[in-house]
Order: C-alpha cells, then sequence, then structure tokens
C-alpha cells in the first residue's frame, strides 16, 4: 500500500468548499436572525410592562386626584356645576341641530356595514367593561383632537359641521344594538361636557334611556342631551331597534384657573398610553374597513 500521502489532509473539491461556506453563512444569518428577533421580544416584553406601569401609574394618579381637580374645575365652570345642562346654555349648536337629517343620512351610509363596525372596546380597550358584548359600537371621526380622515371622508358634511363645534374634542357615530345595556359608569374629567344629537331613536322611547346622576332623559330625533360625563350614568336599550346618536365631547367653559387646568389634563390625557392606543386601534381598523368594502365592491364578499 502507497503510503506516501498519509497524515496529509486531501484536499476539499472547489464546490465542497464554496457550498460549506454557504453553510456556515446561513447558519450566521440565521444566529442574527434569532438574536434579532430575541431582542425585538425583549423590546416588545419591556414596552408592554412599561405601557402597563405607565397605565397602573395614570391610573393611580387620577383616582387619587380626580376629584380635587374636578372641584377645582367645577368652581370655574361658566355653565354651571349640574349633570344636565340646557340647550340654550350653547347657542353654537344650532348649526349643527339644524342639519341632523344631512348627518343621519351620512349615518346611514356607514350603517351600511354594521357588521363592520367595532365595538367601542376593540378601539379603546380600557372600555371593556361596558361592552364586552360588542353591542356598543362606533365610528369615530375625532378623538381626543385627533381627526381620522377616512372616516370624516365618508361623512364629509357631518365632519364639515363638527369644524362649527367650539374647543371640539372627540366625535363618532355611537351605535347602541337592541338589548343593549351600559352599567353606571363616568368620564374621567369635568375639563369635557358630553353632547348626544339624537339620529335615529326607537319608536318605543320609554325604553331607550339615559340616566345621569339617577335624573333620566329620553333621546328625541334632531334633538340634543348634553351632560357631565364626570358624573356617573347608565344607558339602557330595551327595544327591538337600534338607537343611534352622534356623540360629540368638546371643553367645558371655564375662567382662569380652571381654564388652564383643564388645559392641562386634557393635554395629559391626550397623551396617555389610553388615547395613543386608541388612535393607533382606530387608524388600523380603518384601513382594514376600507380593505374590506373594497372586497365586497368587487363582489367577493356579501355582507351578514
Amino acid at each position: 500500500m502507497n503510503d506516501s500521502h498519509a497524515g496529509v489532509e486531501p484536499t476539499l473539491p472547489r464546490r465542497s468548499r464554496a457550498e460549506k461556506e454557504r453553510q456556515k453563512k446561513a447558519a450566521r444569518k440565521i444566529r442574527r436572525k434569532k438574536r434579532a428577533q430575541a431582542a425585538a421580544n425583549q423590546g416588545s416584553r419591556i414596552g408592554r410592562l412599561m405601557n402597563e406601569y405607565s397605565r397602573a401609574a395614570i391610573l393611580r394618579v387620577g383616582k387619587n386626584s380626580r376629584n380635587r381637580f374636578n372641584q377645582i374645575l367645577a368652581d370655574n365652570s361658566l355653565v354651571g356645576d349640574s349633570a344636565w345642562f340646557e340647550r340654550d346654555q350653547f347657542p353654537w349648536m344650532k348649526t349643527v341641530e339644524d342639519n341632523w337629517q344631512t348627518i343621519r343620512r351620512e349615518a346611514e351610509g356607514v350603517l351600511e356595514a354594521r357588521d363592520l363596525l367595532p365595538a367601542i372596546h376593540e378601539i379603546s380597550p380600557d372600555h371593556d367593561r361596558l361592552s364586552e358584548d360588542g353591542t356598543w359600537k362606533t365610528f369615530f371621526l375625532y378623538g381626543y383632537g385627533i381627526r381620522f380622515e377616512r372616516s370624516c371622508a365618508r361623512c364629509p358634511e357631518t365632519a364639515k359641521l363638527l369644524e362649527s363645534v367650539p374647543n371640539l374634542s372627540s366625535a363618532f357615530l355611537s351605535i347602541l344594538a337592541p338589548g343593549s345595556h351600559l352599567p353606571r359608569h363616568r368620564g374621567p374629567t369635568k375639563a369635557i361636557i358630553t353632547w348626544h344629537l339624537g339620529l335615529i331613536v326607537p319608536k318605543d322611547r320609554e325604553n331607550c334611556w339615559i340616566e345621569v346622576d339617577r335624573q333620566r332623559r329620553l333621546w328625541s330625533e334632531g334633538e340634543s342631551l348634553i351632560f357631565d360625563d364626570a358624573q356617573k350614568h347608565e344607558v339602557r336599550n330595551d327595544t327591538d331597534e337600534e338607537r343611534v346618536v352622534l356623540l360629540i365631547h368638546f371643553d367645558r367653559p371655564m375662567r382662569s384657573p380652571g381654564s388652564w387646568i383643564g388645559s392641562s389634563v386634557m393635554r395629559a390625557i391626550r397623551w396617555s398610553p389610553f388615547v395613543r392606543d386608541g388612535r393607533e386601534n382606530n387608524l388600523a381598523w380603518e384601513n382594514a374597513f376600507e380593505e374590506a368594502l373594497q372586497t365586497r365592491s368587487d363582489g367577493k364578499e356579501t355582507p351578514h
């Protein structure tokens, strides 16, 4: 046996070396991806923990200071501190009220795709206690000063009319399904006032109502209900018809120092994770809504 090459490492064919190098590169690429994914997961976990901590801190601070701030806001209110407000306290509402039928027509167009509309907790998860059964649906035009352009484009006349609302904060179609019940709850601050403009009201009005501070009112089409969202309120629709209102939040008229305290409170709310998440959720929903409507218009899907 010829052992002249004993102890000499055989030379690998050129193709085998190239293949081996490719495998090494592929393995390094996989390791880099795994490290990047691990870092992303860690960042996501940290982000979630920070978000949860931020929410908990806001709720804790808010709970401890809400009554004190709300009392200052009430003491400086230019429209009083009652559960319900009178329509003549806000004469500028007439512009919107006079065009309620136009708003209703645009709302009816939105309601043609009611099965695609989000329950409020799908936009604002902090409302899950109120709409876990999905019977309170929404269509946001504005949310804490943020204008949702695609939704406004679907209701252009309504969006134009909303420009006449002084210090507008939020505006959306609030759709309450038959048999709905929103248990007693309250908003975070007296810095805003809530306005309901009736658009579609069940014929059995007596069984479709809202109570604020245990004082009950009924909706009427084309008419306004105005109340203090920071007081406990409850809503029922014990009928077999849908109730639709245009729900608007606007800044409470106040003198100083209430006005600047109210502005500071609203600024803090707008920058909170509650509102940031709601904005992102609604923007994502708008995109999905447009895609679903396009699919339907292409004849690939029909409404349920």
